[in-house]
């Protein structure tokens, strides 16, 4: 009987061995599913967030694409806009030297490639009151210059029409602010007088386009802003010459 009692034992201790075995198989398999379904949920997680963050830069792709479509056609644009301009600017220069050419060195007057028509010093120092012989120049000048300015072709282009007044830098013993705004003051009389001299002239040019330079003639004092030199260094100033009235005209922004 013990003999039996002890089989007995014995197997159920190996059954208990077994079981505990399958129990530890069984809490591994477990484990081991659970883990996978974590795994697998992550995954999913990281796939779904890597779908959204591809999404996000098909999405920033194709607004760089866009921007990038807009950025081109804006600087064709302007490319086309900067040669219109200059086609124009050069449009201009050839028509102003047919007509002045032959006048420009007796007038001291010169034409710059960006159209600025410069008279050398009509002024005296200190003041604004337009000299006789200046007086003169400018009733065979400016009905000439509107008549150019008034072609078909240039007109319709013209957002400004400047007579700009000059200083130098020149006034007494006053400190450089009182200075500056002394020869502002200065600047802006000498324009105003020589715009106001040429819009009263009595001419069929200027009368015809009178209502078009009342909306364009505009007059500005640059005081000693824009100076004149001897030397292309630029340190030896031109008081002379820095005394000066110049016509410019301003070209709109969206050219034709």
């Amino acid at each position: 009987m013990e003999n039996q009692e002890s089989q007995w034992i014995n197997l159920a201790d190996i059954m208990s061995a077994l079981m505990m075995i399958f129990m530890f198989i069984s809490i591994a398999l477990l484990y081991e599913i659970i883990s996978k379904k974590i795994i697998n949920e992550e995954l999913l997680k990281k796939n779904h967030e890597y779908k959204i963050i591809n999404m996000k830069k098909e999405n920033i792709t194709k607004e760089l694409l866009k921007k990038n479509h807009e950025y081109n056609k804006l600087l064709n644009k302007n490319k086309n806009l900067i040669n219109k301009k200059n086609i124009y600017r050069l449009s201009l220069n050839k028509e102003l030297h047919k007509e002045f050419d032959k006048d420009l060195i007796k007038w001291k007057a010169i034409i710059t490639p960006n159209n600025i028509i410069r008279f050398n010093s009509p002024f005296k120092i200190g003041k604004a009151n337009i000299p006789k012989d200046y007086q003169i120049i400018l009733n065979d000048f400016f009905p000439r210059y509107i008549k150019v300015l008034s072609l078909n072709k240039l007109k319709n282009e013209i957002a400004e029409i400047r007579v700009e007044g000059h200083t130098s830098n020149i006034w007494g013993k006053l400190d450089q602010r009182k200075s500056y705004l002394s020869n502002m003051t200065l600047s802006q009389d000498r324009a105003s007088n020589v715009l106001s001299y040429c819009f009263n002239i009595d001419n069929k040019v200027i009368n015809n386009n009178i209502k078009w330079l009342q909306s364009n003639l505009r007059a500005n004092g640059m005081s000693f802003s824009k100076l004149l030199y001897k030397d292309e260094a630029k340190t030896i100033q031109d008081k002379n010459r820095s005394r000066r009235v110049e016509f410019k005209v301003i070209i709109k922004e969206h050219i034709s």
